[in-house]
This record gives C-alpha cells, sequence and structure tokens, in this order.
C-alpha cells in the first residue's frame, strides 16, 4: 500500500440492506459451530477451578492448623506462648511452610525446637498428606505469655524424650 493510496482512498460502498424482521442481528450472539459451544464449556469449567482450589487449599490449611496446635500442646507450650501461621506454596495445597512467633522466654531448648518441628512434619504427612517443607521460628517479645511458660511439670527434656517415643498416628479427615 502506497502512501497515495491512503490519503486517496475511496469510501467503500454501504452494504444492502435485506428485508428483515429485525431477529437476524440477535443470530449473530448465537455460536456458529458445535466446536464453539464446547469452547464455552470448557471457560466455564475452568471459571469454577479457582473456587474449588481455593477451597481445598483453605481445607488443607484448617487441617495443618490443627496439626501444629496439637504438636505443641503435646510439646507443652501454651497456647498464649505462640502464634503461627501457615502458609501455601502451591496451587494445589500439597506444600506449607509454617512460621512459628514464640515467646522470648522459651527461646532456650533448642533441641526441643527441632524437636517439634519434625513432629509438625511428620503428623501433617502421615494424617494428611501434607508436606510442610519448613517451619520457621521467631522469638519475640510481642508474643504475651500470660502465667507460666510452659505446662506445669513439663521441661524440654522431658517433653522431647516422650515425643520421641510417641509416633503420629494416621488419621483421615471426616467428609
Amino acid at each position: 500500500m502506497s502512501l497515495l493510496n491512503w490519503f486517496t482512498r475511496k469510501p467503500e460502498a454501504a452494504p444492502v440492506a435485506k428485508d428483515s424482521s429485525g431477529l437476524g442481528d440477535l443470530d449473530a450472539t448465537r455460536p456458529l459451530l458445535d466446536r464453539d459451544r464446547s469452547q464455552h464449556a470448557k471457560t466455564s469449567a475452568t471459571a469454577e477451578e479457582p473456587a474449588a482450589r481455593r477451597y481445598s487449599r483453605t481445607e488443607a490449611r484448617e487441617l495443618l492448623f490443627a496439626v501444629v496446635r496439637e504438636t505443641m500442646v503435646k510439646s507443652g507450650v501454651l497456647s498464649s506462648s505462640y502464634k503461627f501461621k501457615v502458609l501455601s506454596l502451591d496451587a494445589q495445597a500439597s506444600k506449607f511452610l509454617v512460621m512459628i512467633d514464640v515467646a522470648r522466654e522459651l527461646e532456650g531448648s533448642a533441641p526441643h525446637w527441632s524437636m517439634v518441628e519434625t513432629l509438625i512434619a511428620q503428623s501433617a504427612k502421615a494424617r494428611y498428606g501434607i508436606l510442610v517443607t519448613a517451619v520457621y521460628w521467631r522469638w519475640t517479645d510481642q508474643v504475651v505469655a500470660v502465667g507460666s511458660q510452659a505446662v506445669p511439670g513439663v521441661t524440654a527434656s522431658n517433653t522431647v524424650a516422650g515425643l520421641a517415643h510417641r509416633a503420629p498416628t494416621p488419621s483421615r479427615p471426616a467428609p
């Protein structure tokens, strides 16, 4: 196309109007082939998939919340002495990361925390098939420990010994 044709283009002839009742314009919105209908069905199915994934991710997070709470209770840490968050690492909700803020008063027992970390990962995998790839610990003053820091009579040494003999019990969530 030359530059002169650009400026000297002749207008195209207007389309000839057919005799119609006016309903012919509505036909343009219908799919012409079955292939178009199947494409529409695929797009509606893919619109439902994110909602289903979101639901399964939320359900897996709730199950992991329960595992973390139960493990912390078994290890002798009061719920007022820690806060935690669970992050999904994939869209299928099979890999998670756990971040735990613990009161600074409980910082001294490092072997105890590594055993708790192992128990969280083992319990989540055995019970629900959830893979916990990492547990991050942070000792902070922002977690307010009300009362004592641990369950009375439970120390880090006897908790680790008790946890080492206890294996996670496999169970399935109720449908």
